[in-house]
């Protein structure tokens, strides 16, 4: 397992030959259309192997100089992405709470300096517009790091995705104004794409006055937290238009209602539906009239190479955390040994490597084959590359640790109620926390192994009995659960015992149908069934137990 996960953190992308001949790439390059990801008409001037590699091999033909791994001439320009890269990662490692983006709902504003300090929105702007002007290449390597954080990485993707979209398209005045903005973190930008699935429409109008109109609702939108700068796609005549909508620029009768959506995660990201009303005239339109689908697949295209950088990021720090976790597990199937040493943990680490090796190794394949100019257009490739990156999350789901299930979970509560006292102060307080603190983790571990219950789940690298008290005092912080458990509000005068046994009983009935421990989403508690099993545990204990109002409320509603 070891020596694949070396494999993997040795590899190094820029260990190859140079191109054979770069003139010939800048001939070739003049072929090129404005977009290199979109499906199009090609020139036939040049030889199918030159112009695709993908169409050159199903052709049974091949280009000789895509037979050498690009890499940098000049080793000053490794220094400088290595270097450019440490400072990034550097950064985000101080600033970055991704539990603190999740709760507060938006990225704080020292992650927002990080982004900026780094230039991170101006990464792929042309350095005539403010921008860094990276290659491919560079962008990949930057991406890496930002996939620390997903919100991160969305947003990181979204300013690529417009700045991209505005140099193709744009004209002078629009680059000009927008690219500087995107540059200088002042513009937080938004993709409003229509969908046919969810109902909604945006349509060009006349509006007062025989002025042009953009109307539209239920609009799917994914960008920055309190945009305000969107990109829209909208119907003209039965053909699909791209525009730009810069809220600054709103007249006074224009709006942008924006309807966020519940999403599991991605909490710093506006995800979710916009009504829009607005006057738009040529300005407004970004490319030509009728150009929406191709810009909408320039948008598809060029966000896949930063989604499969951002993955193989995500990969690697899984491979080392998993490295970590697996040498110091117990395993359950050998005694006196670690997971490490089991077949099927080596197996499952080892064809995630693997993996993450083709990825990489795709990825900046195709990064420099497009830095130099010798393919032309990579729409296939691009396709491909995207089939890769699905494959490696979904290995890297499979393959990282389990949580503790539900049925795992009310196994082990019934064995630590029976450690705990059944016991309050002298004026009837409890203090939950601390008695649970109190109970003794190494009794606790051995009754656990006498009741053959599995502890094969993510301990924090603590034992099975340590990492049960913590999840414990955790959830007796929540102030939803400590006021189901306050006698005056439903009547539960619980001790610490109490609560356990209730915990207990909740988790054992609401386990969902595949308890596997894929996700913590099941062990989310809800209060109404919650306070069913503490009713429960209080008709046990005492069957005269009567009910107050407000409990009568939650059971009955």
């Amino acid at each position: 397992m070891h020596r694949a996960l070396l494999r993997v953190q040795k590899f190094q992308k820029y260990t190859a030959r140079c191109l054979s001949d770069a003139g010939k790439a800048e001939k070739l390059a003049e072929f090129s259309e404005k977009s290199k990801y979109a499906i199009r008409t090609l020139d036939n001037s040049s030889p199918i192997e030159k112009r695709s590699l993908s169409r050159g091999f199903a052709m049974n033909r091949f280009e000789k100089d895509f037979m050498i791994y690009p890499e940098y001439t000049d080793s000053d320009d490794v220094r400088n992405i290595e270097g450019f890269v440490d400072i990034l990662q550097k950064s985000l490692n101080l600033s970055v709470d991704s539990k603190i983006i999740e709760k507060e709902g938006n990225l704080p504003s020292e992650v927002i300096e990080t982004l900026r300090s780094n230039a991170i929105f101006s990464v792929s702007i042309p350095k005539d517009f403010g921008g860094i002007g990276m290659k491919n290449k560079e962008i990949s390597k930057v991406f890496e790091e930002l996939s620390i954080d997903w919100n991160i990485y969305t947003s990181a993707q979204i300013a690529l995705q417009v700045s991209n979209i505005l140099t193709i398209y744009g004209s002078d005045e629009q680059k000009s104004k927008y690219l500087t903005a995107l540059s200088d973190g002042k513009l937080r930008p938004a993709v409003a794409i229509v969908k046919d699935t969810n109902g909604g429409k945006c349509e060009l109008t006349t509006g007062p006055q025989g002025k042009s109109m953009l109307n539209g609702e239920n609009i799917r939108v994914i960008g920055h937290h309190n945009a305000n700068f969107y990109v829209v796609f909208g119907d003209n005549k039965g053909e699909q238009t791209c525009f730009i909508l810069d809220e600054t620029e709103l007249a006074t009768t224009d709006k942008i209602k924006f309807h966020r959506d519940e999403t599991f995660g991605l909490k710093g990201t506006d995800i979710g539906r916009i009504e829009l009303t607005a006057l738009v005239n040529e300005k407004n339109v970004l490319g030509a009239p009728g150009n929406g689908t191709e810009i909408s697949a320039e948008l598809t295209g060029s966000g896949r190479m930063p989604f499969a950088a951002a993955t193989v990021g995500m990969a690697k720090r899984t491979l080392r955390e998993l490295s970590i976790w697996c040498n110091r597990t117990p395993s359950r199937r050998t005694d006196r040994s670690v997971l490490s040493v089991d077949s099927r943990s080596q197996r499952l680490v080892t064809d995630l490597a693997l993996k993450v090796y083709s990825l990489e190794s795709a990825l900046y394949y195709l990064s420099g084959l497009i830095d130099e100019g010798l393919s032309i257009v990579v729409d296939i490739e691009n396709s491909l590359l995207s089939m890769l990156t699905r494959d490696v999350l979904q290995t890297r789901l499979t393959s990282a640790p389990r949580l503790i299930s539900c049925n795992q979970l009310s196994r082990f509560l019934e064995v630590m109620a029976d450690l705990i006292p059944n016991e309050k102060g002298s004026e009837g307080e409890v203090d939950y926390r601390r008695q649970i603190k109190s109970i003794d983790s190494v009794e606790f571990d051995k009754r656990i192994e006498s009741c053959g219950i599995r502890g094969d789940f993510y301990k924090e690298d603590k034992t099975t009995a340590e990492y049960l008290k913590k999840k414990m005092r955790k959830i007796l912080l929540e102030p939803a659960i400590l006021e189901v458990f306050d006698d005056n509000v439903f009547g539960f005068d619980f001790s610490t015992k109490d609560c356990i046994n209730a915990l207990e009983n909740y988790f054992s009935l609401n386990a969902p149908d595949k308890d596997n421990g894929l996700t913590s989403k099941a062990l989310h508690i809800k209060i109404h069934q919650f306070i069913r099993s503490c009713h429960h545990v209080a008709r046990s204990q005492n069957p005269k137990f009567q009910l107050n109002d407000r409990l009568k409320m939650a059971l009955f509603d």
